[in-house]
């Protein structure tokens, strides 16, 4: 039996890929077409058929030359909804992000052969089916993603900004509690949702990640600020805002109470880390490169942060080819050329950096970009901070993210994983007993330092719990054993 049904979970029977593509600075248009152009390249010959330019509309055309059947109707079905990726142009360490409908892995493969991507990161999920949510919070809730994504609901269109999270779940309550952890964090977060002022402010989309990460939240909003808002309530949450009565398992109970003292076990944070990328759609980047004006702010943005989404811009360039830069866009004033940085960037544009509202800075991105295009240039790095404001959140809501952590650090009590006493025996043994090899005393200490490491590591301790048995063990064994002179 599927182990979800058994908690009461349905899942979707399809599922959903983000792509994170990193790019040269002005190379993401290139990088677009070759995921996603239909333009048909012919043959070499005639007897060769003709292919699709972009890896997504040329895989299309081959899974529908591969199914017979069903015959047409579920091929077409599969042409209009499957492996039809939104697409978005990304701010920070990614410059593309892509967002389809699959029904297996293979596609990942083909898009790992996108030769204008310098870096990417697939993300494989399964989707909760949250059509059983109470109406009041559906509003905030992508319920059917066929549509949402499918380039044709005006209801996606009406959200000029994207926020892509990846959540790492507490490692430590993983253990104790398993895929319930992971099935009432879902929940609670959609009940979440209701925190926020507006709720027509934005759209939420709750996955279930296959990979390093748990879950993965896809927030689609009118603005930057209400993504903030909304993750910074996620992040917030505690063992004790989770359904008390669905966690019945006194093991995992005793196992966490080893960790967290007395009752701070309810007050431990669910979120370990996070990591955010935020972005717009690519129709509106492409707009905006074009020369379109961004639009004046509606009544319903808040006032108090509308005006606030701090940008910070870095671009690496080639040596002696700054000045370049700087007259295409007209950086020099009286008083100085032009501001470098020390890091990882070289030459920061001044004229884009500064506060503005989220829409101004979108425009203002896109038209940089296209003005510097990829000559003398060889990537770029955008930084945004966004406030956390009061006026998008309710009063729950606010609470919430302002009260005080309740809770010791419970990390050092890792300590007790390691195997300090065994490996001094060992250490002894091995050197002043054994007489090993210094190339061998070497690497073995090396690796029972680099298990220490990681069993003390909170994001990554529980992969590494099942070589204990088998270094204590080791350990055990290598400690017994008798010098050579005894032998």
């Amino acid at each position: 039996m599927n182990p979800d049904a058994e908690l009461g979970i349905r899942q979707l029977d399809y599922g959903i890929l983000i792509g994170l593509f990193s790019a040269r600075h002005g190379m993401d248009i290139e990088l677009h077409k070759q995921l996603v152009s239909e333009e048909k390249i012919k043959g070499p010959d005639p007897d060769t058929p003709s292919h699709y330019k972009g890896i997504m509309a040329e895989y299309r055309r081959k899974l529908a030359e591969t199914i017979s059947l069903p015959p047409r109707p579920f091929a077409e079905d599969l042409d209009d909804r499957f492996y039809r990726p939104s697409l978005y142009s990304l701010w920070g360490s990614f410059d593309v992000g892509m967002i389809t409908m699959i029904d297996d892995f293979e596609v990942v493969t083909r898009l790992g052969k996108a030769t204008h991507a310098t870096a990417m990161q697939f993300l494989v999920h399964a989707i909760p089916d949250v059509t059983d949510a109470p109406e009041d919070l559906r509003k905030c809730l992508v319920t059917d993603p066929l549509v949402f994504y499918s380039g044709k609901d005006a209801e996606a269109d009406a959200f000029p900004f994207v926020g892509v999270a990846q959540i790492k779940v507490n490692a430590l309550l993983r253990i104790g509690f398993g895929n319930r952890l992971l099935y009432e964090t879902i929940r609670r977060i959609i009940e979440s949702t209701s925190m926020i002022a507006r709720p027509e402010d934005l759209k939420v989309l709750v996955l279930k990640a296959v990979g390093w990460n748990e879950l993965t939240l896809v927030v689609h909003a009118r603005d930057l600020c209400p993504i903030a808002s909304f993750l910074e309530i996620v992040r917030n949450m505690t063992f004790g805002d989770l359904d008390p009565e669905r966690f019945d398992n006194p093991a995992g109970l005793e196992l966490c109470g080893a960790f967290y003292e007395g009752d701070q076990l309810q007050h431990g944070h669910v979120v370990a880390t996070t990591r955010t990328i935020c972005g717009q759609p690519w129709p509106q980047y492409l707009a905006y490169r074009d020369g379109a004006a961004p639009p004046v702010p509606s009544s319903n943005v808040c006032e108090n942060c509308g005006e606030k989404v701090s940008v910070g811009y870095g671009l690496t360039c080639k040596p002696g080819h700054a000045i370049d830069i700087v007259d295409k866009l007209g950086l020099e004033t009286d008083k100085t050329l032009y501001d470098v940085r020390f890091g990882k960037s070289d030459l920061t544009p001044t004229d884009l950096q500064g506060q503005y509202p989220a829409a101004a800075f979108a425009a203002k991105y896109a038209k940089t970009t296209a003005d510097l295009g990829s000559q003398h240039t060889f990537y770029s790095v955008t930084d945004i901070q966004v406030p956390v404001c009061k006026n998008c959140l309710t009063a729950d809501g606010v609470e919430m993210i302002m009260r005080q952590t309740l809770h010791g650090d419970i990390y050092p009590n890792l300590s007790a994983l390691r195997l300090d006493d065994l490996e001094k025996q060992v250490r002894h043994n091995i050197v002043d007993n054994l007489r090993l090899p210094k190339a061998v005393v070497t690497e073995f200490l090396h690796v029972t330092s680099m298990l220490h490491m990681c069993l003390q590591d909170p994001l990554v301790f529980d992969l590494f719990l099942d070589f204990i048995p088998f270094f204590k063990g080791t350990l055990k064994q290598l400690a017994n054993t008798p010098s050579r002179t005894e032998a």
